[in-house]
């Protein structure tokens, strides 16, 4: 049986980030309005524990919503020892946190080497200079491609964060931006599509009409392409779109709570219409597909079904659990 994977959050909204990006408002993606004080990190991650079965389970604390490496040196060490002291007693197994590029320096390095953090992810957002300006990022790619190396050669995982949709970005540089993500060789990537939040420097240039948004359609087609693309170069995508707590928050753009699963029907869409045969004289088809995937085979509210429907008079989808992955089998009865 594979060892379930849990992720323990621990939000640091704001902490230490020194610039203002366009798009952040760390208090909508979070719903966290100031961090906790390094001593309750233990009763977090208590309480987290107590909502799954934590036997035989690979439990992760992972400090996200700020720049965690740009935190003072002081609260920081304080947010590391209790980590550190839970890892040692193995109620956890392991520590991330989530930075900036600009924020990774061999001194930063050795701190985090020093109390056993395994992973660190990068807002990379783009490898864009020109998008990475217009967005108030402060830091450049090449910053993003330096601190991914000596992470690396330190022996620290990767996660590179990519953003859709920020201002002067195309869906042209997002996937060029997702190849140079590549050849970096980073553990995983996440990719969240540009939202604008309340209390976003973001919401006053959409109201001043200066910054136009995504489409739903326009980001779910783009981050299924972006998602293909970095399971083809065997880079893992953890995730696709912003939690559905962010909800109250967002005034406009490619909103929805069920983003990923969006993203998952329009790839098995574009599968099923590469391997069915659409002029096949049978009305009736049977699709195989991965025990897993069944739902996303049919689609969100059954889409891809709806879809085939205007070509077969009757479709069964079964899962194999020989097949794996994007594997189909389809048989015309």
């Amino acid at each position: 049986m594979a060892t379930r994977h849990y992720n323990i959050p621990v939000f640091v909204p704001e902490e230490g980030c020194p610039h203002r990006c366009i798009f952040c408002n760390q208090f909508g993606i979070t719903c966290t309005a100031t961090a906790p004080l390094p001593e309750e990190v233990p009763s977090i991650v208590a309480e987290w524990r107590s909502r799954f079965n934590s036997e035989g389970s690979h439990i992760e604390l992972a400090f996200f919503g700020g720049s965690f490496t740009g935190i003072g040196t002081g609260k920081q060490e304080a947010y590391l020892d209790q980590a550190y002291k839970l890892k040692q007693e193995g109620i956890i197994h392991a520590i991330r946190l989530s930075t900036r590029p600009d924020y990774i320096d061999p001194e930063r390095i050795e701190r985090l080497l020093r109390y056993g953090v395994s992973t660190v992810e990068l807002g990379a957002q783009s490898m864009d200079d020109s998008v990475l300006r217009a967005s108030g990022r402060g830091h450049t790619s090449a910053q993003v491609a330096h601190a991914t190396g000596m992470l690396q050669a330190a022996g620290i995982g990767v996660v590179l964060q990519m953003m859709t949709g920020l201002p002067g970005d195309t869906p042209e540089g997002a996937i060029r931006t997702a190849h140079e993500i590549i050849a970096l060789r980073p553990e995983g990537t996440r990719i969240y599509p540009c939202l604008v939040m309340k209390g976003s420097p973001l919401e006053q240039r959409y109201d001043e009409g200066k910054y136009t948004p995504q489409s739903l359609e326009e980001a779910v087609v783009l981050a299924a392409t972006l998602s293909e693309i970095f399971e083809e170069s065997e880079v893992k995508v953890l995730r696709i779109g912003l939690h559905p707590s962010a909800a109250g928050e967002v005034v406009a753009g490619p909103w929805h709570p069920s983003f990923s699963e969006l993203v998952a029907s329009e790839k098995w869409s574009r599968r099923l219409l590469q391997e069915i045969n659409l002029e096949n004289p049978h009305r009736s088809i049977a699709i195989y597909c991965p025990p897993k995937q069944v739902n996303a085979v049919a689609g969100f509210n059954a889409s891809n079904r709806k879809r085939l429907s205007g070509y077969f008079d009757q479709i069964r989808i079964y899962a194999d659990p020989y097949l794996t992955g994007r594997m189909l089998h389809v048989d015309y009865l």
